[in-house]
Protein backbone atom coordinates (compact mmCIF):
# COMPACT_ATOMS: atom_id res chain seq x y z
CA UNK A 1 0.00 0.00 0.00
CA UNK A 2 1.11 3.57 -0.71
CA UNK A 3 0.16 6.97 0.65
CA UNK A 4 -1.60 7.69 -2.64
CA UNK A 5 -4.57 5.49 -3.65
CA UNK A 6 -4.02 2.72 -6.15
CA UNK A 7 -5.99 -0.38 -7.06
CA UNK A 8 -3.06 -2.60 -8.08
CA UNK A 9 -2.54 -4.51 -4.82
CA UNK A 10 -6.06 -4.26 -3.42
CA UNK A 11 -7.36 -7.51 -4.99
CA UNK A 12 -4.46 -9.41 -3.40
CA UNK A 13 -5.08 -7.90 0.05
CA UNK A 14 -8.84 -8.38 -0.22
CA UNK A 15 -8.33 -12.00 -1.26
CA UNK A 16 -6.14 -12.64 1.78
CA UNK A 17 -8.66 -11.23 4.26
CA UNK A 18 -11.53 -13.03 2.48
CA UNK A 19 -9.64 -16.32 2.83
CA UNK A 20 -9.08 -15.54 6.50
CA UNK A 21 -12.83 -15.12 6.91
CA UNK A 22 -13.70 -18.32 5.02
CA UNK A 23 -11.12 -20.35 6.95
CA UNK A 24 -12.57 -19.10 10.24
CA UNK A 25 -16.14 -19.90 9.20
CA UNK A 26 -15.17 -23.36 7.96
CA UNK A 27 -13.40 -24.09 11.23
CA UNK A 28 -16.31 -22.88 13.36
CA UNK A 29 -19.05 -24.42 11.21
CA UNK A 30 -17.30 -27.59 10.04
CA UNK A 31 -19.16 -29.77 12.53
CA UNK A 32 -22.47 -28.80 10.92
CA UNK A 33 -21.70 -30.92 7.87
CA UNK A 34 -22.24 -30.60 4.14
CA UNK A 35 -25.07 -28.07 4.22
CA UNK A 36 -22.94 -25.41 5.90
CA UNK A 37 -19.95 -26.11 3.64
CA UNK A 38 -22.17 -25.88 0.56
CA UNK A 39 -23.47 -22.49 1.70
CA UNK A 40 -19.92 -21.20 2.18
CA UNK A 41 -19.00 -22.44 -1.30
CA UNK A 42 -22.01 -20.66 -2.76
CA UNK A 43 -21.03 -17.41 -1.05
CA UNK A 44 -17.54 -17.70 -2.49
CA UNK A 45 -18.79 -18.52 -6.00
CA UNK A 46 -21.25 -15.60 -5.95
CA UNK A 47 -18.58 -13.14 -4.80
CA UNK A 48 -20.36 -12.51 -1.50
CA UNK A 49 -17.54 -13.25 0.94
CA UNK A 50 -16.97 -9.49 1.27
CA UNK A 51 -20.36 -9.04 2.96
CA UNK A 52 -19.66 -7.35 6.34
CA UNK A 53 -22.27 -9.41 8.18
CA UNK A 54 -20.20 -12.56 7.61
CA UNK A 55 -17.32 -10.99 9.55
CA UNK A 56 -19.71 -10.30 12.41
CA UNK A 57 -20.80 -13.95 12.30
CA UNK A 58 -17.19 -15.17 12.43
CA UNK A 59 -16.46 -13.06 15.51
CA UNK A 60 -19.70 -14.13 17.17
CA UNK A 61 -19.04 -17.82 16.56
CA UNK A 62 -15.59 -17.60 18.14
CA UNK A 63 -17.15 -16.04 21.24
CA UNK A 64 -19.96 -18.60 21.40
CA UNK A 65 -18.31 -21.90 20.64
CA UNK A 66 -20.95 -23.84 22.57
CA UNK A 67 -23.92 -22.43 20.66
CA UNK A 68 -26.56 -24.82 19.37
CA UNK A 69 -25.64 -26.18 15.89
CA UNK A 70 -29.13 -25.50 14.56
CA UNK A 71 -28.86 -21.81 15.50
CA UNK A 72 -25.45 -21.55 13.84
CA UNK A 73 -26.80 -22.99 10.61
CA UNK A 74 -29.84 -20.72 10.80
CA UNK A 75 -27.55 -17.70 11.19
CA UNK A 76 -25.52 -18.73 8.12
CA UNK A 77 -28.69 -19.12 6.03
CA UNK A 78 -29.94 -15.70 7.20
CA UNK A 79 -26.66 -13.97 6.36
CA UNK A 80 -26.53 -15.66 2.96
CA UNK A 81 -29.91 -14.12 2.18
CA UNK A 82 -28.78 -10.74 3.56
CA UNK A 83 -25.59 -10.82 1.47
CA UNK A 84 -27.63 -11.39 -1.68
CA UNK A 85 -30.02 -8.56 -0.81
CA UNK A 86 -27.05 -6.25 -0.18
CA UNK A 87 -25.66 -7.10 -3.60
CA UNK A 88 -29.07 -6.49 -5.18
CA UNK A 89 -29.41 -3.09 -3.46
CA UNK A 90 -26.03 -2.04 -4.81
CA UNK A 91 -26.91 -3.12 -8.35
CA UNK A 92 -30.28 -1.36 -8.20
CA UNK A 93 -28.98 1.82 -6.57
CA UNK A 94 -28.70 3.76 -9.83
CA UNK A 95 -25.82 5.68 -8.24
CA UNK A 96 -23.45 5.98 -11.17
CA UNK A 97 -20.49 5.99 -11.17
CA UNK A 98 -20.53 4.15 -7.82
CA UNK A 99 -23.10 1.42 -7.27
CA UNK A 100 -23.04 0.85 -3.53
CA UNK A 101 -25.27 -0.59 -0.83
CA UNK A 102 -26.56 2.39 1.15
CA UNK A 103 -27.71 -0.06 3.73
CA UNK A 104 -30.71 0.00 6.05
CA UNK A 105 -30.08 -0.88 9.71
CA UNK A 106 -29.15 -4.53 10.33
CA UNK A 107 -28.05 -6.63 13.29
CA UNK A 108 -24.32 -6.67 12.49
CA UNK A 109 -24.32 -2.89 12.03
CA UNK A 110 -26.29 -2.20 15.23
CA UNK A 111 -23.93 -4.40 17.25
CA UNK A 112 -20.94 -2.56 15.79
CA UNK A 113 -22.40 0.85 16.68
CA UNK A 114 -23.07 -0.35 20.23
CA UNK A 115 -19.40 -1.34 20.53
CA UNK A 116 -18.27 2.01 19.18
CA UNK A 117 -20.41 3.84 21.75
CA UNK A 118 -19.00 1.71 24.59
CA UNK A 119 -15.42 2.32 23.43
CA UNK A 120 -15.76 6.07 22.85
CA UNK A 121 -13.72 8.28 25.19
CA UNK A 122 -15.78 9.44 28.15
CA UNK A 123 -15.92 13.24 27.88
CA UNK A 124 -17.94 15.38 30.28
CA UNK A 125 -21.08 16.70 28.60
CA UNK A 126 -21.06 14.10 25.81
CA UNK A 127 -22.95 11.36 27.63
CA UNK A 128 -26.36 12.30 26.23
CA UNK A 129 -25.06 12.66 22.68
CA UNK A 130 -23.51 9.18 22.79
CA UNK A 131 -26.65 7.70 24.30
CA UNK A 132 -28.65 9.06 21.34
CA UNK A 133 -26.51 7.35 18.69
CA UNK A 134 -28.58 5.06 16.44
CA UNK A 135 -28.68 3.81 12.88
CA UNK A 136 -31.13 5.44 10.49
CA UNK A 137 -32.49 4.89 7.00
CA UNK A 138 -31.15 6.55 3.87
CA UNK A 139 -33.85 8.93 2.57
CA UNK A 140 -33.98 10.35 -0.92
CA UNK A 141 -32.37 13.63 0.17
CA UNK A 142 -29.32 11.76 1.49
CA UNK A 143 -29.19 9.54 -1.58
CA UNK A 144 -29.03 12.66 -3.75
CA UNK A 145 -26.03 13.88 -1.75
CA UNK A 146 -24.35 10.50 -2.26
CA UNK A 147 -24.97 10.63 -6.01
CA UNK A 148 -23.44 14.12 -6.15
CA UNK A 149 -20.48 12.86 -4.12
CA UNK A 150 -19.82 9.94 -6.44
CA UNK A 151 -19.84 12.24 -9.48
CA UNK A 152 -17.54 14.70 -7.69
CA UNK A 153 -15.02 11.97 -6.86
CA UNK A 154 -15.14 10.67 -10.42
CA UNK A 155 -14.37 14.15 -11.71
CA UNK A 156 -11.63 15.31 -9.32
CA UNK A 157 -9.96 12.06 -8.15
CA UNK A 158 -10.94 8.93 -10.12
CA UNK A 159 -8.07 6.92 -8.58
CA UNK A 160 -9.53 7.47 -5.13
CA UNK A 161 -12.99 6.47 -6.30
CA UNK A 162 -11.59 3.28 -7.87
CA UNK A 163 -10.06 2.28 -4.55
CA UNK A 164 -13.18 3.10 -2.53
CA UNK A 165 -15.32 1.03 -4.87
CA UNK A 166 -13.14 -1.99 -4.10
CA UNK A 167 -12.93 -1.65 -0.31
CA UNK A 168 -16.33 -0.31 0.81
CA UNK A 169 -19.29 -2.67 0.60
CA UNK A 170 -21.87 -0.89 2.77
CA UNK A 171 -22.38 2.63 4.10
CA UNK A 172 -24.48 2.82 7.25
CA UNK A 173 -26.02 6.15 8.24
CA UNK A 174 -26.11 7.20 11.90
CA UNK A 175 -27.91 9.93 13.82
CA UNK A 176 -26.89 11.45 17.15
CA UNK A 177 -24.13 13.78 18.26
CA UNK A 178 -21.47 11.55 19.76
CA UNK A 179 -19.67 9.93 16.80
CA UNK A 180 -18.97 11.43 13.36
CA UNK A 181 -17.92 8.18 11.72
CA UNK A 182 -16.00 4.95 12.24
CA UNK A 183 -14.98 1.55 10.89
CA UNK A 184 -14.82 -1.79 12.67
CA UNK A 185 -12.80 -4.80 11.49
CA UNK A 186 -15.52 -7.01 13.00
CA UNK A 187 -17.75 -5.79 10.13
CA UNK A 188 -14.97 -5.31 7.58
CA UNK A 189 -16.21 -3.51 4.47
CA UNK A 190 -18.88 -1.48 6.25
CA UNK A 191 -18.34 2.18 7.11
CA UNK A 192 -20.47 4.38 9.36
CA UNK A 193 -21.20 8.04 8.62
CA UNK A 194 -23.13 10.54 10.73
CA UNK A 195 -26.09 12.08 8.94
CA UNK A 196 -24.83 15.53 9.98
CA UNK A 197 -22.10 15.19 7.34
CA UNK A 198 -24.81 15.32 4.70
CA UNK A 199 -26.20 18.68 5.81
CA UNK A 200 -22.95 20.62 6.21
CA UNK A 201 -23.03 24.42 5.85
CA UNK A 202 -19.44 25.75 5.80
CA UNK A 203 -18.34 23.02 3.39
CA UNK A 204 -20.88 21.72 0.80
CA UNK A 205 -22.51 18.41 1.81
CA UNK A 206 -21.17 16.45 -1.17
CA UNK A 207 -17.61 17.47 -0.23
CA UNK A 208 -18.10 16.57 3.42
CA UNK A 209 -19.56 13.19 2.51
CA UNK A 210 -16.66 12.61 0.11
CA UNK A 211 -14.23 13.40 2.94
CA UNK A 212 -16.08 11.03 5.28
CA UNK A 213 -15.99 8.18 2.75
CA UNK A 214 -12.30 8.77 1.99
CA UNK A 215 -11.57 8.88 5.73
CA UNK A 216 -13.38 5.67 6.61
CA UNK A 217 -12.35 3.96 3.37
CA UNK A 218 -8.70 4.62 4.25
CA UNK A 219 -9.16 2.85 7.59
CA UNK A 220 -10.73 -0.10 5.79
CA UNK A 221 -7.88 -0.17 3.28
CA UNK A 222 -5.21 0.01 6.00
CA UNK A 223 -6.86 -2.78 8.00
CA UNK A 224 -6.69 -5.19 5.06
CA UNK A 225 -3.21 -4.11 3.96
CA UNK A 226 -1.79 -4.59 7.47
CA UNK A 227 -2.89 -8.25 7.46
CA UNK A 228 -0.64 -8.89 4.44
CA UNK A 229 2.24 -6.49 5.19
CA UNK A 230 2.21 -4.95 8.69
CA UNK A 231 3.12 -1.30 9.08
CA UNK A 232 4.36 -1.62 12.67
CA UNK A 233 6.78 -4.02 14.32
CA UNK A 234 5.48 -6.54 16.86
CA UNK A 235 7.29 -4.67 19.63
CA UNK A 236 5.11 -1.60 18.98
CA UNK A 237 2.18 -3.38 20.66
CA UNK A 238 3.79 -2.55 24.00
CA UNK A 239 4.60 1.06 23.07
CA UNK A 240 3.02 3.92 25.03
CA UNK A 241 -0.04 5.56 23.54
CA UNK A 242 0.44 8.99 21.96
CA UNK A 243 -1.71 12.05 21.38
CA UNK A 244 -3.06 12.35 17.85
CA UNK A 245 -4.70 15.11 15.77
CA UNK A 246 -8.12 13.49 15.49
CA UNK A 247 -8.84 12.04 18.93
CA UNK A 248 -8.96 13.64 22.40
CA UNK A 249 -7.60 10.49 24.06
CA UNK A 250 -4.12 8.92 23.64
CA UNK A 251 -4.06 6.34 20.86
CA UNK A 252 -1.77 3.41 19.97
CA UNK A 253 0.76 3.98 17.19
CA UNK A 254 -1.33 1.95 14.76
CA UNK A 255 -4.13 4.50 15.23
CA UNK A 256 -1.73 7.38 14.60
CA UNK A 257 -0.35 5.66 11.49
CA UNK A 258 -3.83 5.25 10.04
CA UNK A 259 -4.62 8.87 10.90
CA UNK A 260 -1.62 9.98 8.85
CA UNK A 261 -2.87 8.06 5.81
CA UNK A 262 -6.40 9.41 6.34
CA UNK A 263 -5.22 13.02 6.68
CA UNK A 264 -2.91 12.89 3.68
CA UNK A 265 -5.62 11.46 1.46
CA UNK A 266 -8.32 13.85 2.69
CA UNK A 267 -5.84 16.70 2.16
CA UNK A 268 -5.18 15.44 -1.37
CA UNK A 269 -8.91 15.48 -2.05
CA UNK A 270 -9.41 19.06 -0.84
CA UNK A 271 -6.36 20.31 -2.71
CA UNK A 272 -7.86 18.94 -5.90
CA UNK A 273 -11.20 20.56 -5.09
CA UNK A 274 -9.64 23.93 -4.21
CA UNK A 275 -7.49 23.75 -7.33
CA UNK A 276 -10.68 23.64 -9.39
CA UNK A 277 -12.14 26.62 -7.56
CA UNK A 278 -14.88 24.58 -5.88
CA UNK A 279 -16.36 24.89 -2.42
CA UNK A 280 -15.60 28.46 -1.37
CA UNK A 281 -13.79 29.82 1.70
CA UNK A 282 -14.93 27.01 3.99
CA UNK A 283 -13.26 24.48 1.74
CA UNK A 284 -9.98 26.41 1.72
CA UNK A 285 -10.08 26.59 5.52
CA UNK A 286 -10.78 22.85 5.75
CA UNK A 287 -7.82 22.18 3.45
CA UNK A 288 -5.52 24.28 5.65
CA UNK A 289 -6.65 22.50 8.81
CA UNK A 290 -6.06 19.06 7.29
CA UNK A 291 -2.58 20.16 6.21
CA UNK A 292 -1.73 21.22 9.77
CA UNK A 293 -3.13 18.00 11.26
CA UNK A 294 -1.26 15.83 8.76
CA UNK A 295 2.03 17.55 9.59
CA UNK A 296 1.36 16.99 13.30
CA UNK A 297 0.71 13.27 12.72
CA UNK A 298 3.80 12.95 10.51
CA UNK A 299 6.01 14.67 13.09
CA UNK A 300 4.87 12.39 15.91
CA UNK A 301 5.40 9.27 13.80
CA UNK A 302 8.90 10.47 12.88
CA UNK A 303 9.75 10.36 16.58
CA UNK A 304 8.64 6.71 16.66
CA UNK A 305 10.17 5.61 13.34
CA UNK A 306 12.01 2.73 15.06
CA UNK A 307 8.59 1.15 15.74
CA UNK A 308 7.74 0.91 12.01
CA UNK A 309 8.44 -1.88 9.54
CA UNK A 310 10.16 -1.11 6.25
CA UNK A 311 6.71 -1.03 4.66
CA UNK A 312 5.46 1.44 7.26
CA UNK A 313 8.57 3.61 6.90
CA UNK A 314 8.02 3.71 3.14
CA UNK A 315 4.47 5.00 3.58
CA UNK A 316 5.64 7.65 6.08
CA UNK A 317 8.38 8.80 3.68
CA UNK A 318 5.77 9.15 0.92
CA UNK A 319 3.62 11.17 3.30
CA UNK A 320 6.55 13.49 4.03
CA UNK A 321 7.09 14.11 0.33
CA UNK A 322 3.38 14.83 -0.18
CA UNK A 323 3.35 17.28 2.74
CA UNK A 324 6.45 19.07 1.49
CA UNK A 325 4.78 19.58 -1.87
CA UNK A 326 1.51 20.53 -0.16
CA UNK A 327 3.21 23.24 1.90
CA UNK A 328 4.35 24.92 -1.32
CA UNK A 329 0.88 24.67 -2.83
CA UNK A 330 -0.72 26.02 0.34
CA UNK A 331 1.57 29.04 0.37
CA UNK A 332 0.53 29.91 -3.18
CA UNK A 333 -3.22 29.87 -2.50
Amino acid sequence: MHIQPGADDIPRDQAVVAQLLIDTLRRELGALGAEAMDLLSQLHEEGLTSYPGLWALAYRLQDQRQGAPSRRLEALHRLTREARRSQERARASGSEPWRLDLTPPARHLSESLERAVRQSPQRPGWEAALAEMALTEWREAQRQVFRATSHLLAAVWPEMLSELRLVIQQVALMRGGGIDGFTDFAVHGAVFVNIRRLSSVKVPPDLRLAEALIHEGCHTRCNAAAVVRPFLRDSSKDSPHVMTPLRPDPRPLTGLFQQLVVLCRCLGFYERVVGRGLGGEGTVARCDKLRQQARQAWGTLQAHAHELTDHGLGVVRQAGMQLEKSATQGASL
